[in-house]
C-alpha cells in the first residue's frame, strides 16, 4: 500500500506541474518554429536564377566572342600617335572652358 501511495503522489505532482509547463513549452516551440521559418527559402525559382541577368548583360557586351582565338589581334596606335592623343586629352583639363555668352537681359 505504501508503494501505491508514493506512485499516486508522484502522478499527482506530474499532473499538477504539467498544466503550467505545457503553455510555456508550446509557446517556446511556436516561437522557435516562427524564427526558423524566416531562414527558409521562399523563392526557390528566384534563387536558381540569381545572377542570370548579370551574366546575360556581361555576355551581351562582348563584341566578338571568337576574338579570343584570333592569332593576329589588332595592334592599336603607334607610340607617336598615342602620345599626341594623350597630350591633347590632358590639355583639355589645363584651362577651364570659357563661360557661355549671355543674351541681353537673360539669366540675371
Amino acid at each position: 500500500m505504501n508503494h501505491t501511495v508514493k506512485q499516486a503522489s508522484k502522478e499527482f505532482r506530474v499532473r499538477r506541474a504539467a498544466p503550467v509547463a505545457a503553455p510555456r513549452l508550446t509557446m517556446a516551440l511556436l516561437v522557435s518554429a516562427a524564427l526558423l521559418a524566416g531562414c527558409a527559402s521562399s523563392t526557390p525559382l528566384a534563387d536558381r536564377q540569381f545572377g542570370a541577368s548579370v551574366r546575360a548583360t556581361m555576355a551581351s557586351q562582348v563584341a566578338d566572342p571568337a576574338a579570343v582565338r584570333n592569332a593576329n589581334p589588332a595592334t592599336g596606335l603607334d607610340g607617336a600617335a598615342a602620345s599626341a592623343a594623350h597630350a591633347s586629352y590632358v590639355k583639355t583639363f589645363a584651362a577651364p572652358e570659357p563661360a557661355p555668352a549671355r543674351l541681353m537681359g537673360a539669366g540675371k
